[in-house]
């Protein structure tokens, strides 16, 4: 359409630079990773070859961008066309673990191929609230760990994640009693056995080393007059245990109780 004098009307729609977003807020609200596909609706190519001219934005693969200041995981797990999962999204929760990953944890779609990248590759259907900027979420973090790993490592997560306050026990139960078939049994194990009062995952590993012994009934953080604050200790049995020995103790001491 040509209209009054022969000026064509500016044109408006797609097309216009006014109704697309900067690539950089686009990555923003997409979680800071986003396909090609995804980018086009709110930005425009040329707007993303822009921005990763001027170093605002990082080609991660052939359809696949990232923020710049992406943690090395989450660029892996981008590259990768999947989110950071497992022990590597524990720490990205800054929980406490066991020890680190030699390798990120990746999940991907189901179906999806097999990515070049050296990570630890896990195949799962992900809800988009399960996901959050490239990271399974808390609750699906500790599910994840919980069915996935020995059972001292997912404790530790466990305690850890209770300890953060960043999910709560009745979560964790509804999300494990919902979780697949294969590890729901041992996801349930871990979240029934995990303590907020556990200080770090040394005491979570020595907790669930101890909760394999027959007739020991450990608690987390107890006091045995005379001697002070325990990391673990069974009452019935009076054992306790503590990581750091404070020589000195008031020299009265209760009989019948070891403490290590």
């Amino acid at each position: 359409m040509v209209a009054a004098c022969g000026v064509r009307p500016r044109r408006t729609g797609e097309n216009s630079k006014a109704d697309h977003m900067d690539p950089v807020d686009a990555l923003l609200r997409l979680g800071g990773v986003a396909s090609l596909g995804e980018l086009l609706g709110p930005t425009t190519r040329s707007r993303l070859r822009t921005a990763v001219t001027q170093g605002r934005v990082v080609h991660l693969k052939h359809d696949r961008y990232g923020l710049v200041d992406l943690s090395t995981d989450r660029r892996v797990a981008g590259a990768a066309g999947g989110v950071v999962s497992h022990l590597s999204a524990a720490l990205a929760w800054d929980w406490k673990i066991k020890h680190p990953p030699l390798r990120t944890h990746v999940t991907v779609p189901v179906g999806a191929r097999r990515p070049s990248q050296d990570v630890a590759l896990h195949w799962s259907r992900l809800e988009d609230s399960e996901v959050r900027r490239g990271i399974t979420s808390p609750v699906r973090t500790v599910i994840d760990c919980a069915r996935a790993l020995p059972f001292d490592e997912a404790l530790a997560v466990a305690d850890s994640a209770l300890r953060g306050q960043e999910v709560d026990r009745h979560q964790l139960l509804l999300a494990a009693q919902a979780s697949p078939r294969n590890g729901r049994s041992r996801a349930i194990e871990v979240i029934e056995a995990a303590d907020p009062g556990a200080a770090n995952p040394f005491e979570s590993v020595v907790r669930a080393i101890a909760l394999d012994v027959p007739g020991l009934t450990v608690r987390t953080q107890g006091e045995i007059q005379g001697i002070g604050f325990v990391d673990l200790l069974d009452e019935r049995l009076r054992i306790g245990s503590r990581r750091q020995r404070n020589v000195a103790a008031a020299p009265e001491r209760p009989t019948g109780w070891c403490v290590r």
